[in-house]
């Protein structure tokens, strides 16, 4: 049965004793005795010999590996190149890897094109559609020097990877400590907007130490900006777990944000899981509705003789309270000794033209919510907030799990998300009863379709593959 299995999975379990083996190889003797591992006795200062020149990195020889049993011996029957992540573009499959981007043919799997950075610096993915794809320079590690400036989102052609005209947003001097990255990018039929990150030069990820954020329109196929904006950071998120390296951690509530997303005719933003959300128009970036600290907002009640649910900040009653909507001071952080943040989305559901149901745009944040505990990400519980199209948070839930922000389904009637530990949920935009909120019908929660808290499996075996293929 071993021997017929010869399969790729042979790579993964023989890539320790590849290791093994280079390693060993490095304490050979003869033209490369000074990888010995033996210690070598101090030298005097008067005789001390020039220091050789640093060793190359260790490269595992994955085309010698081989998987022992008895014997019996699996060999690879061929060797992959290096995993990088890779995103699609019609019938293109595109691949960064370092400094070079390559598109091949999704059918065939026949490279079709491959383009090298101009600066000889990392690139980082950005966006992709049929006719560009969108890339910025990863900052490097040598502090304020290792950012562009000013930063660009450069685009290749998508067809024939020729470069295109790069897209420059305004730029803002903050001095020698200071830098701004491209955070994100999202091109539509008419304009291309981008999001740059103000950020303290050496910090990374931007949005960890962000200080301020622009949102600027770009015309489709490039040239000067058409409108540009510049706000103010609402603070920092602070990590407050653990660093664990093991096969299996505990649930942190790590953020995953969908930075840019369209609404309507808008464009709504979240630069950050601190940050307001934003709204502006498209073709004149005239600022729309804006939500600061959406997870201030809580259920109330307001009993005789209206008898009605409400959801506003600290669920306060709007009408004898006349600061209810009035947000906590920005950039506070917590809330009541609570630590809260956004956590995933914001996910928008598009209009549907069914008369059965919502009939306008709808919006689904998740935040983080826990005790200012000493491990807070470890506590925190989940809370989906429901917004609709005029900027007002209509219902919330909160759910078993943490959503993790990367597993996202949409369509045009709600959303599914992925959960830590194999679970699973599915949110539907609510419908609005003729008879509105009266008499407590409409009770502010969203619309869980379902939840699956799926049971661990136990595996039959410890190793299985395919048969290979040849």
């Amino acid at each position: 049965m071993l021997t017929t299995h010869r399969s790729l999975f042979a790579l993964a379990l023989c890539l320790g004793s590849c290791l093994a083996a280079a390693l060993g190889s490095c304490s050979s003797s003869g033209d490369d005795a000074r990888t010995s591992s033996r210690v070598p006795e101090p030298i005097a200062a008067d005789d001390a010999e020039p220091e050789p020149p640093p060793l190359p990195p260790l490269v595992p020889r994955l085309e010698e590996c081989g998987l022992t049993f008895g014997d019996r011996t699996l060999e690879p029957s061929r060797v992959l190149r290096t995993w990088t992540p890779t995103f699609f573009a019609g019938e293109l499959a595109l691949s960064i890897d370092g400094d070079t981007v390559r598109a091949t043919d999704v059918r065939s799997g026949a490279e079709r094109w491959s383009a090298k950075s101009p600066l000889r610096r990392p690139f980082v993915w950005r966006a992709s559609d049929d006719d560009a794809i969108y890339l910025a320079v990863a900052p490097g590690d040598d502090g304020p020097s290792g950012f562009e400036k000013p930063p660009r989102v450069y685009r290749l052609a998508t067809k024939d990877g020729r470069w295109l005209e790069s897209l420059v947003p305004p730029a803002t001097d903050r001095g020698a400590d200071s830098a701004e990255v491209i955070a994100a990018v999202l091109p539509s039929t008419a304009r291309v907007i981008v999001l740059s990150s103000e950020t303290v030069a050496g910090e990374w990820p931007p949005s960890r130490r962000q200080t301020a954020y622009r949102v600027t329109a770009f015309p489709r196929d490039g040239g000067a900006p058409l409108w540009s904006h510049r706000l103010e950071a609402a603070g920092t998120r602070e990590y407050s777990g653990g660093y664990l390296r093991a096969s299996t951690r505990p649930d942190y509530a790590t953020d995953s944000i969908r930075s840019l997303n369209f609404l309507g005719d808008s464009v709504l933003v979240c630069a950050g899981p601190l940050e307001d959300l934003a709204t502006f128009d498209l073709e004149t970036g005239e600022p729309g509705w804006s939500i600061a600290r959406i997870w201030e907002y809580r259920r109330g009640f307001i009993g005789p003789s209206v008898w009605s649910y409400t959801l506003n900040r600290g669920g306060r009653d709007t009408i004898l309270d006349v600061d209810a909507e009035r947000p906590a001071e920005k950039g506070v952080g917590d809330d009541n000794g609570e630590t809260s943040a956004i956590t995933a989305g914001p996910i928008v559901l598009e209009e549907d033209d069914d008369e059965d149901d919502y009939g306008e745009p709808r919006t689904f944040v998740a935040v983080a919510r826990s005790s200012r505990a000493p491990w807070a990400g470890y506590l925190a519980d989940c809370v989906v907030y429901e917004i609709n199209s005029y900027g007002q948070a209509t219902s919330t839930v909160t759910l078993p799990r943490l959503v993790n922000g990367w597993q996202v389904h949409v369509d045009d009637r709600g959303v599914v998300f992925g959960c830590p530990r194999d679970s699973i949920v599915r949110l539907a935009a609510r419908t609005y009863e003729p008879w509105g909120g009266m008499l407590g019908r409409d009770d502010r929660l969203c619309r869980v379709e379902w939840y699956r808290d799926l049971t661990p499996q136990e595996p039959r075996a410890w190793l299985s593959a395919d048969p290979a293929t040849s």
